[in-house]
């Protein structure tokens, strides 16, 4: 298992990840699998978007702030 650490500087906040996790199947060197991806905190979570509308974000972010303030 790899670990890696991201932080970010805002209470909501969404981060595009991609290229990191690229990084680490880049260097385990692994010709066949699957990745995991898996955020071990309660205030985090993982969302797959394919960024055609830049909207998604922004009203994900209000969305969220108006159920759970």
């Amino acid at each position: 298992m790899i670990s890696l650490g991201i932080q970010t500087q805002a209470h909501q906040k969404f981060l595009e990840i991609t290229s990191e996790i690229e990084a680490v199947v880049n260097r385990s060197e692994v010709e066949n699998g699957h990745v995991i991806v898996c955020v071990p905190h309660t205030t985090a979570g993982i969302t797959i978007n394919e960024n055609a509308d830049t909207t998604v974000r922004r009203d994900t972010l209000a969305d969220l702030e108006r159920l759970v303030p």
